[in-house]
């Protein structure tokens, strides 16, 4: 929603993690500074995408990329690939909230070279090769034989 008061501009972002809501409001002053309005936006833990890692940096997503593509296979039952598509679901969520962070603060301070560089670092080392393993992870999933035994109301199919 934005709402132009003068110098002032409210802006509110949403964001949909796994298997809950988590609604975080900010508002955009004129001096481009970010002020939260609620402030206790509870988070679920992370269980498969360490707390700790850098999601601007290859090298430290490609390995949970090689862990969903080896675990596919080994998923036997439907808890097994149901518990895979929670898994990957986080890693998604945690990527495209990074993806947005950077973009947020990039034109929020625009003036920030620094900003600029860590977005543009993620949109050109980062995206390119989500793209091919994500595509792979797909194709893994489509043709996963337990798929067609996925609860069909609880996955929308």
């Amino acid at each position: 929603m934005f709402s132009n008061d003068g110098n002032f501009i409210n802006v509110r972002f949403a964001w949909l993690q796994t298997k809950r809501f988590s609604l975080c409001g900010f508002c955009l002053s004129s001096a481009h500074e970010f002020v939260a309005v609620w402030k206790d936006c509870p988070a679920k833990p992370r269980t498969f995408v360490p707390t700790a890692i850098d999601l601007g940096d290859w090298a430290q997503i490609a390995p949970l990329f090689d862990q969903l593509e080896t675990r596919v296979g080994q998923a036997k039952s439907v808890a097994d690939l149901e518990k895979w598509l929670l898994d990957w679901s986080e890693l998604n969520a945690a990527l495209d909230e990074e993806a947005s962070r950077r973009n947020i603060a990039m034109t929020c301070h625009t003036d920030d070279a620094e900003a600029e560089q860590a977005y543009l670092h993620f949109i050109e080392n980062v995206e390119p090769q989500l793209k091919p393993r994500q595509f792979e992870l797909e194709k893994l999933y489509v043709a996963h034989p337990q798929r067609k035994q996925l609860p069909k109301a609880r996955m929308n199919l």
